[in-house]
Order: C-alpha cells, then sequence, then structure tokens
C-alpha cells in the first residue's frame, strides 16, 4: 500500500498519453485505453496496487467478481507487467505435443474422447498457436454467419465451437496427465473476521497409471485419492476415484473413520463439499470435472489479470523419478495470506499476498454437466491460452444463482538440468457467495513424479486400502 500514490498517479499519466509504452515482448499487451502495468520489482508490493481509487480504468481486465469486489472497497490487487522469467515449454513437452498431434484423434458418437492414441507428456490437442488460429477461424465463420458462403447454418457453427471448447478441456487434462503422479499436501481454512476459525489438512495424490507405465491395460484416466489428518476428528477420513477413458462414469469410495465404514457414492458427489467446507472434489486444481460428461462452449478470449503464487521460477529438484520443490517456495510455515500479514489494509482476509496479477490470455468457456444430479448448474471457466491453466471458476446453482467464485494461483518450476518445466499450484481461493463463506488452501511438500516413488504404488489406490491407509 505504501507505493499507492505513486502508481496511482502513474496511473493518470498514462491516461493522458504520457505514460510509456510497454515494448517487452514477454508481456501481454493490454486492451486499448488500459494503462500500462510496471514490471515487477522486489519487496512486498511487486507493483501496481489496483482498488477502489483505481479500479474502473482496468474494468477490461480484471474478472467482473473482483471489479464488485474493489467497488465494495475490500479487494486490491498487486498487478505487474510480466513474469521474472518466459514461459518456455522443454523439449520433451514440445516433441509430446508434435507427436500428440501428428497423432488420430476423435470423439465417439457418445461425445467421448477416442483414447486409441499413445499418451505422452505434451498438450494433446496442439500448442496455444495453433489452437488460436482455430479460435480466429470460429470468429470469422461467426463473422460470416448471415453470408452466402456460411455453409451449415447455425448449427453447425455452434457445434464447431462445442468441438474446440472440449478440446481446450482435454488439453487442461493432458497438462495434467503429463505430472504421471501429482501428490501434494493441503490446508484449508475458514476465514471470519480477520482469522481462521478451522483448519483441515490432508493429502491430494492422483495417478495416471499409463503415464507411469505404458503397459497398464486397463482403460482408467486416473485415481485420486485425498486423505486428511487433521483434527482427530477427520483423522483417516478419505475420498478414492477412479475415472475411466471410455464413456463411464466415476466410481468413488468414501470412509468415514466415525463408523470405520467405506461407502461407495456416485460421480455427481464430486460437486459435494469436502469436510464440510465449500470445496468440492471438482473444484481441485481449478477444473477437474470429467470432459467426457459435460456441454461446454467458449464464450470469449481475452486479456485479463491471472494470479501466480510466485514471479520466480521454482528451482526443482530432480532426484529419485520426482519433482519436487526445493526452498521456501512451498513451506507449510509460508505467509501466504491477508489475515496472516496485512499487506492491504482495510482488504479481505483471503487476499493472497505472495506473488501478484499478471495480464494473461484466457479462454472463457461456459461448461455444464450431463448429470442430473451434479449439483452445479453451469461453471464459467478461465483458461490460460497459452499453458491451459484454469485461473478462475464462477459456478451457478440449478436455480442460475451466482454459488461461488474459485481463484487458482500458479506458478512454474525449472529442474536443475533444465529438462523439465512443469506448472506448480500455489493456492486456491473459494468465495462462496449463497452461504456467505470464504475458504482458502494452500499446498505444501509438492512433487511430480513420472515413475513411482518408493513410498507410492498403484496398489495404495485401492478401497480396500482406504482403512488401512487411513491408519
Amino acid at each position: 500500500m505504501k507505493r499507492f500514490g505513486a502508481v496511482l498517479a502513474l496511473a493518470f499519466l498514462s491516461l493522458a498519453g504520457v505514460g510509456q509504452a510497454q515494448t517487452d515482448t514477454a508481456a501481454i499487451l493490454l486492451p486499448p485505453g488500459v494503462p500500462p502495468l510496471p514490471d515487477p520489482v522486489s519487496g512486498s508490493v511487486k507493483g501496481l496496487i489496483i482498488g477502489p481509487e483505481n479500479h474502473s480504468f482496468y474494468k477490461e481486465i480484471l474478472l467482473p467478481e473482483f471489479y464488485s469486489g474493489a467497488a465494495s472497497r475490500n479487494v486490491y490487487l498487486d498487478a505487474v507487467a510480466k513474469l521474472n522469467y518466459d514461459i518456455q515449454l522443454d523439449q520433451d513437452w514440445v516433441a509430446g505435443t508434435a507427436e500428440l498431434d501428428d497423432a488420430a484423434k476423435g470423439f465417439r458418437a457418445d461425445g467421448s474422447l477416442d483414447f486409441s492414441f499413445p499418451m505422452k507428456r505434451g498438450f494433446l490437442f496442439g500448442d496455444g498457436a495453433s489452437l488460436a488460429k482455430e479460435w480466429r477461424r470460429l470468429l470469422d465463420a461467426r463473422r460470416d454467419f448471415d453470408s452466402e458462403q456460411f455453409e451449415g447454418g447455425r448449427s453447425a457453427q455452434l457445434e464447431k465451437n462445442s468441438a474446440f471448447a472440449k478440446r481446450l478441456l482435454w488439453n487442461w487434462n493432458s497438462v495434467l496427465w503429463s505430472n504421471g503422479i501429482i501428490d501434494h499436501h493441503l490446508r484449508i481454512l475458514w476465514l471470519k473476521n480477520g482469522a481462521p476459525y478451522r483448519n483441515v489438512r490432508g493429502n491430494f495424490k492422483r495417478i495416471y497409471p499409463k503415464i507411469i507405465d505404458p503397459t497398464f491395460g486397463y482403460p482408467q484416466l486416473f485415481r485420486e485419492q485425498f486423505l486428511f489428518y487433521y483434527p482427530q476428528s477427520l483423522n483417516g477420513l478419505s475420498w478414492l476415484t477412479f475415472r475411466f477413458e471410455d464413456f463411464e462414469e466415476d466410481i468413488i469410495w468414501a470412509y468415514s473413520p466415525a463408523i470405520k465404514k467405506v461407502r461407495e457414492l456416485t460421480a455427481a458427489n464430486r460437486s459435494d463439499s469436502l469436510a464440510t467446507s465449500s470445496l468440492a472434489a471438482d473444484d481441485f486444481l481449478g477444473w477437474s470435472g470429467n470432459p467426457n460428461f459435460v456441454k461446454a462452449r467458449v464464450l470469449s478470449k481475452s486479456q485479463m489479470l491471472a494470479p501466480f503464487s510466485s514471479l520466480d521460477i521454482l528451482p526443482l529438484d530432480n532426484s529419485a523419478g520426482c519433482l519436487k520443490v526445493v526452498g521456501r517456495a512451498q513451506s507449510e510455515s509460508a505467509i501466504m495470506w491477508n489475515f496472516e500479514s496485512p499487506k492491504f489494509k482495510g482488504g479481505a482476509d483471503w487476499l493472497p499476498v505472495q506473488g501478484a496479477f499478471v495480464p494473461r490470455e484466457l479462454y472463457k468457456l461456459e461448461v455444464a454437466s450431463r448429470d442430473p444430479y451434479y449439483l452445479y448448474g453451469r461453471e464459467e471457466l478461465y483458461l490460460d491460452a497459452e499453458t491451459m491453466l484454469p485461473f478462475y471458476k464462477v459456478v451457478y446453482d440449478r436455480a442460475g444463482r451466482h454459488w461461488k467464485t474459485i481463484v487458482v494461483g500458479w506458478s512454474f518450476g525449472r529442474s536443475g538440468d533444465g529438462l523439465r518445466f512443469i506448472p506448480v499450484p500455489g493456492f486456491e481461493i473459494v468465495l462462496d457467495v449463497i452461504a456467505k463463506k470464504t475458504f482458502v488452501m494452500d499446498f505444501s511438500r509438492f512433487r511430480s513424479c513420472r515413475e513411482y516413488p518408493g513410498d507410492l504404488k498403484l496398489a495404495d489406490f485401492d478401497p480396500r486400502r482406504l482403512i488401512v491407509n487411513s491408519q
């Protein structure tokens, strides 16, 4: 906040044409009329504080919920022009993307993805540049809708848009399966009146068997487990999900330490809250829904401020077949939130104080489950056009009411040998509008594995092991 007056004056000068133009190729060009943002600097405040006094100048690049929050005088964003590094995917990723791009891919009559292609590390449906060209063609077709040259009519246009949206969702899924194994500890905090009033800790693991072992013969996409160990009353509470490649619904098992029994649930239960929070299994990592069971379309593509939990590249240790974040970047004692260290005086408790918001090009998708028992009516999902990372999700209930807004902060890590460049989740925020509750989640001890580590194997993801694993 101490640099607020100076940077606000800079914003006004920029509006008058005095400010310097943004020329750095690593920075996303802002829409015309939006004042330029400064390059990041060291210190608590990384760039320009966007808040109640100046938010109207940045309306075009703000999530609508942030804009209204700034107008209500409780949302402040630390915004910078760019990261302190270039996003450069490693050669293994680039080669895998090229191989997947050349492989025959398609969707079955029921709308599910045909997994006859070899699962590789990389984007399944091409990189951001190739998808941007396809999006421009869709926009051109929309403009030509009333012309005689447009073939197929409105239904064909909608079908192409839906197919493009499904490819974006599967590209995000391919980012996840490229990790092989995702494993991290988590902390969920219930916030109220400047302090957390409940603290839940647990472990999240997801394994993609065919990435780890190409000889794995079952049509299974992933196995996933949540295991809570704090507080003592929740110790052992766990969820296990099997997700399949075919048009088969997820199978879910839940173990309750209170009754010491395992119960089988339905796929729709992935929209239920976990541990009485407003966070659901399908909210993890921004969007963990099943693309085979949703309807989707792309609404727009625009420049928006996106949260990054670190503006610096995170160092990764790549020993023992796993990539691990080293140093204090994901320490359990790291200060993450405004209630812990009030960087934004008068700001909301849930505001992140590490990293900053950076302009990115985001696709805005509308996603709706085909499952009539799924709690979500529709979701607005914002995916990064280059990396496919989901930064925002806005959820509406079945009655069409705004239910919750989910914000995910990401960063990127690079191994010391430069052979791996991967996204690393930093935090997740859940603003429950209907319940008027706020939740934040941060991560520690993140690792991504391309082979089974010594302490983890496929047999651990078995419903019969839930009771054993909880002990």
